[in-house]
């Protein structure tokens, strides 16, 4: 795109034309802005927070490539980019949650809890992490019931089991998260983690 042409039209034009290029229907992966920001400086003035405001983004996180883009991401856009983002899926890959009896023994399953704590620090501005951040683990999402996880079957309730302790421990912290699960209703005390979190997105989801 030639930016002196480009700079002649009228702003509403320049606008529309950003939205229609720079949407991602299926969310826009991390780390991975379009060419069209970097083609000038005055496009990415005008169009940089345009990108953010208008896309959900998406990371997948596997327990072969355990790094630190995610939180390299959350720290380089911190700020008005952040506060701007409709949403954040976390796809978490962890084959050996199969090969395991318990979940407590699978070290790499903790080595998620860096993420999460970085995670916690981010600011989202108005919006609390759970409105903003949804996980998913081996294709299982946070967002299942309890009452349904615990009609699937043993290797399903691993999975959506996982996700549902990434969602919660990254909103009520790793203390408070472990003695639940540990407690002697911790059925019912989880249930009542999760109905907060299922009000509060009920409220402030954007996308």
């Amino acid at each position: 795109m030639e930016p002196s042409f480009f700079s002649h039209l009228p702003p509403e034009i320049r606008n529309a034309i950003y939205e229609y290029v720079l949407y991602e229907p299926h969310g826009a992966e991390i780390w991975d802005e379009p060419g069209l920001l970097q083609s000038s400086s005055m496009i990415r003035a005008e169009a940089e927070l345009m990108y953010y405001a208008i896309n959900s983004f998406r990371t997948t996180i596997h327990e072969d490539h355990m790094n630190h883009h995610l939180c390299q991401w959350l720290k380089r856009k911190a700020g008005q980019r952040i506060h701007l983002i409709r949403g954040l899926d976390i796809y978490v890959e962890m084959p050996s949650l199969q090969e395991v009896e318990d979940c407590d023994d699978n070290s790499t399953f903790f080595l998620l809890t860096h993420i999460v704590e970085e995670l916690q620090a981010t600011s989202f501005k108005n919006r609390s992490t759970e409105c903003v951040v949804r996980w998913s683990l081996n294709g299982a999402s946070d967002s299942e019931s309890f009452e349904n996880i615990n009609e699937m079957s043993a290797i399903d309730q691993d999975r959506f089991r996982g996700a549902k302790f990434l969602l919660l421990f990254m909103v009520n912290g790793a203390e408070k998260t472990l003695d639940a699960l540990h407690a002697e209703d911790s059925e019912a005390v989880l249930e009542g983690f999760d109905a907060v979190v299922r009000r509060n997105r009920g409220r402030g989801f954007v996308g």
